[in-house]
């Protein structure tokens, strides 16, 4: 199977591991393993070196916290136990995600009515989620009927369509064909595409003639094929293969086989196209890489004596006034729903739904077996099932409790994502400070931080995305970059423009592969290219019905009004329908976005509002009207705002797979007014890749992120003091 297709599974196959045993393996039998003293006899030999100084440490700092958790576990598993942080049962709600049995009866039923029940697949069966005005019904007591939403592809008429099943009457109620674009790819299509390149005899001569002899230690990394073979191939389902040598290392990636791309037809089955271009670029000696930490660096541990602050009780996580729904999705990852803060004794809504819609990751390099490159990472591949494991102490912070998640696989049978969410407090840095030397004040508080992730892989490309709650009220929304660069084999061998700029030329201009990449190892340039991502915040400011605002900050002329020329004011535009609430990224005015609610007020009668803050960023550099602007056409502008529809989560549209025209957000933003509705904020965020040397042969984690920033949602700070009496 491909690298690029990497769930992971439990050991003994799908079975899914209950959150009391989950509980007990992070709190206690993580600890004990983390301990370099694990074992009895280790504990005495250590006392007996320094009997005085080890016994304190033994106690408070190994002893005492498993112990502790221990406890905890136990009153976690007890009836009516209490003082848990996780609590693995809760009423059913109606934003649960599909239980196993859910799932198999919603591809028993989509089977049923199947003409050829054996070849359906499912590349996606997930909970259609109930509406606001259902889940307002909900609050009555009334339960929403349980739907699931498939994405289905039959292999044998090669069919791709979309279906709800209505999961208490156990039939399907809507059924609609996919006009233009393809599904996700399936499991089986990663194989299939890996056993016919092998068995290609003209790519088997396009390898042995670079000197690679032994075939089967070469990597076959599956793609998504782009969209620009489908005229040509009468719009069948294709795939392409990439090459690398395995021969020398474990990091494949490290060794391009330049210039070998296979096309195949997913449908027939058979390789269509072999594309060489010959390359005289020699294999590259590929470096492996070691995760063992430096000698020079201390151990650094981080412990919670009496457990985590946060409280969860089935899906629904409470910390420190903020309150909201966890799920975990298929295609998007991690959900949150029903986001609430706590305004003093009040309880106000946030955010009804918020996720990562789309991702894409178009080269920059023009060479005809590159310029088809743009992943959609998200729809194409369905990061969700692609989670990675997150291990406590070394891909997420040594105090991180972990979660599993539960989906969907292709042949429409549960399939168990272990440890797929983590969440952890950290420090946060100061919270507040204040230091007067004439009143002799010096106060101040640190900052605690809230922190949800999950991870993915896809191929070459490792990404974490944390969203991290504070106390003050800031939602900060952060994407981490690592793995390994995707190379391109070249001949060269030191860089070209360097001399030109060494000996003072104004504009050194590269020449060959460097042109549009970065030469990181001998025989290796990492060609530029971007990560695009989209993220779907579906706001409920203190209700359903919001409004959104642009605010600028614009330096007055000097005049009667400013005098010295030293003020600037802050400006505020209402947006009013969606064709005006496409907006672009500003430096010169500072540009951000709030949306408020119309209706509720501030004890300073400032209307209550949250602000969407820029980070890193960056404008797609693709042409206009190319293939892979278009077909990324969320990227165009940093902000839209829609009115909120359930059916439109995804900003690139449901099957962006070989799909060469505009979906999703360019046919959604249609000019519809957004005063005082329900509104959806789209963020596009974007990064712009050239590498560097130090980032081969792995790259250090590279950090893009946002902040929602409450602004006028309180009436004054959160988390100041009370005043005192006289004060």
């Amino acid at each position: 199977m491909s690298r690029r297709y990497a769930p992971f599974q439990a050991a003994g196959g799908k079975s899914h591991p209950s959150c009391t045993r989950g509980l007990f393996d992070d709190l206690i039998v993580g600890p004990l393993r983390r301990s370099s003293l694990a074992t009895p006899a280790a504990v005495l030999l250590d006392l007996a070196k320094n009997p005085r100084a080890r016994i304190a440490e033994h106690f408070f700092h190994r002893l005492l916290p498993p112990t502790l958790a221990l406890l905890l576990c136990i009153s976690c598993a007890a009836p009516g136990g209490s003082g848990s942080s996780v609590r693995p049962k809760a009423p059913p709600h109606p934003l649960d995600p599909l239980t196993a049995e859910e799932i198999r009866l919603a591809a028993q039923c989509l089977r049923a009515q199947a003409k050829t029940p054996q070849a359906l697949r499912f590349p996606l069966i997930a909970l259609d989620e109930p509406t606001k005005a259902e889940l307002a019904a909900h609050r009555d007591g009334s339960m929403p009927q349980r739907r699931a939403l498939a994405f289905l592809l039959d292999l044998e008429s090669h069919k791709t369509s979309e279906a709800i099943v209505d999961l208490s009457s156990a039939r399907v109620i809507e059924s609609r064909a996919v006009r233009e674009g393809q599904a996700a790819l399936l499991e089986e299509e990663y194989e299939a595409v890996e056993n016919l390149v092998r068995a290609d005899a003209r790519w088997q001569e396009a390898i042995r003639k670079r000197g690679i002899s032994d075939l089967s230690k070469v990597l076959v990394d599956v793609w998504a094929p782009g969209a620009f073979d489908n005229a040509a191939h009468g719009g069948a389902r294709l795939a392409r293969a990439l090459t690398f040598d395995g021969t020398h290392a474990e990091n494949a990636y490290g060794a391009p086989v330049e210039g070998v791309v296979a096309l195949v037809n997913l449908d027939t089955r058979e390789v269509v196209e072999l594309l060489d271009t010959g390359s005289k670029a020699p294999l590259a000696k590929p470096r492996d890489f070691d995760a063992t930490p430096p000698t020079s660096l201390t151990p650094l541990e981080i412990r919670q004596p009496l457990g985590p602050s946060f409280r969860m009780e089935g899906r629904e996580l409470r910390w420190a006034g903020w309150e909201m729904r966890l799920s975990f999705h298929p295609r998007e990852g991690v959900v949150f729903h029903k986001v609430f803060l706590a305004d003093g004794t009040a309880r106000r809504s946030v955010l009804h739904r918020a996720s990562v819609s789309e991702m894409v990751v178009p080269y920059g390099d023009p060479a005809n077996h590159w310029s088809w490159r743009s992943a959609f990472d998200e729809g194409e591949y369905h990061f969700g099932r692609m989670a990675l494991q997150l291990v406590p102490g070394r891909d997420v912070p040594s105090n991180a409790i972990v979660l599993d998640a539960l989906v969907a696989g292709d042949d429409g049978e549960p399939l168990d994502l272990p440890s797929a969410i983590a969440i952890h407090e950290r420090d946060g840095g100061l919270l507040w400070k204040h230091a007067d030397s004439e009143t002799s004040v010096d106060a101040a508080r640190r900052s605690r931080e809230l922190v949800v992730s999950f991870g993915v892989v896809i191929g070459n490309y490792d990404y974490l995305f944390h969203w991290i709650f504070r106390e003050d009220g800031i939602l900060k929304v952060e994407t981490e970059l690592t793995g390994i660069l995707l190379g391109k084999g070249t001949e060269s061998l030191s860089c070209e423009a360097c001399p030109d700029l060494s000996r003072g030329e104004t504009a050194p201009r590269a020449r060959g592969d460097e042109r549009f990449g970065t030469l990181v190892e001998r025989n290796i340039v990492a060609p530029n290219h971007q990560h695009l991502f989209n993220f779907r915040l579906d706001f409920d400011i203190d209700g359903p019905s919001n409004s959104a605002a642009e605010l600028t900050t614009r330096a007055l002329d000097m005049g009667p009004e400013n005098p010295r020329g030293n003020a600037f004011v802050m400006e505020t535009t209402l947006l009013r329908d969606e064709s005006s609430a496409r907006r672009d990224l500003d430096l010169r005015t500072n540009r951000h976005w709030k949306v408020f609610s119309p209706s509720s007020r501030t004890s300073l009668g400032h209307l209550r509002s949250f602000v969407l803050a820029p980070g890193h960023n960056s404008i797609p550099y693709q042409a206009p009207g190319s293939m892979s602007r278009t077909r990324a056409a969320f990227a165009e502008h940093a902000v839209w705002v829609t009115r909120q529809r359930e059916s439109e989560l995804y900003a690139a549209g449901n099957q962006p797979g070989q799909r060469a025209t505009a979906d999703g957000l360019p046919l959604w933003s249609d000019g519809e007014p957004i005063v005082g509705e329900d509104l959806v904020l789209w963020y596009s965020m974007g990064v712009t890749h050239h590498p560097r040397p130090e980032e081969w042969p792995i790259m250090p984690s590279a950090h893009a992120s946002f902040q929602l920033i409450p602004f006028g949602f309180f009436d004054d700070n959160p988390v100041a003091p009370p005043v005192r009496a006289g004060k």
